[in-house]
């Protein structure tokens, strides 16, 4: 089950969405609290950080639709292999499977 990795307490590594570092922490707390425990801490400590977490931006969207997102793209490429049922991010923990699949997307677009 995809919320069961939540209920888990122990060691846990968190990978930045934006850059390569990632977050190691341990918690004797179920996942989801610890994670609460982390944003009422930033809401105290930081207020900036907070107002970047939760808060929503000022001035208008450009015309036109929404840009495309990366995660789009990947969803767009695994339906095209008819892969869109899998969680795309459970994919790419096992290298060896993640490249195949980005190799049968980029055989797709070969002429």
């Amino acid at each position: 089950n995809k919320n069961d990795k939540y209920n888990l307490s122990g060691v846990y590594q968190l990978q930045c969405a934006d850059c390569p570092l990632k977050y190691i922490g341990q918690t004797g707390h179920i996942f989801k609290i610890r994670f609460r425990e982390h944003i009422r801490d930033i809401k105290v400590g930081d207020k900036n950080a907070y107002r970047i977490l939760v808060g929503k931006p000022e001035g208008k969207r450009p015309k036109g639709r929404p840009r495309r997102r990366w995660v789009d793209n990947i969803r767009t490429d695994l339906k095209e292999i008819a892969w869109d049922g899998m969680d795309w991010i459970d994919l790419a923990q096992d290298r060896d499977q993640w490249r195949a699949l980005v190799n049968m997307v980029m055989n797709l677009r070969v002429p």
